[in-house]
């Protein structure tokens, strides 16, 4: 009888100890207000990753395990992967089509939508302790330096 009590006690904790955040917020440009449209948000740990793609209007919301199931309680760095637009840079050839027009064949570049700092956990210095008393977070970002 004692094992089953100790048991429930334990699942109870158990259960009690997993609940999630729910999180969620707006991904925007520090110069100008735009939002940010593509990429992956990541929340990021020594134990825990969450991460959710960004929407129209710079919108994201947290996974864990599935989409949008938030996340455990704790200190995280936030960082943004994939932010990156194929571009048409040269034109590498054109040839002319038996309808006498001329096809132009570009070569496609990946230009990064955001600054390098907000790319990578060990470079980010955005920060957030998840406690449950704030569901949303909205962040900002620069724009890439231009060389």
């Amino acid at each position: 009888m004692k094992i089953k009590y100790l048991v429930v006690i334990f699942l109870i904790a158990l259960v009690g100890c997993n609940q999630n955040v729910q999180m969620n917020g707006t991904v925007t440009f520090s110069d100008n207000g735009e939002p940010l449209e593509i990429g992956t948000v990541v929340f990021a740990n020594t134990a825990t990753q969450a991460s959710g793609q960004l929407t129209k209007g710079g919108n994201y919301t947290l996974g864990s395990l599935g989409s949008n199931d938030g996340i455990p309680k704790g200190e995280y760095t936030i960082f943004i992967e994939k932010a990156n637009q194929y571009v048409d840079t040269d034109i590498i050839d054109e040839e002319a089509t038996s309808e006498g027009n001329t096809s132009k064949i570009y070569v496609k570049k990946l230009i990064p939508l955001i600054h390098s700092k907000h790319t990578s956990m060990n470079t980010s210095e955005l920060k957030l302790k998840v406690d449950g008393s704030t569901n949303t977070f909205d962040i900002k970002v620069d724009r890439p330096l231009i060389p």
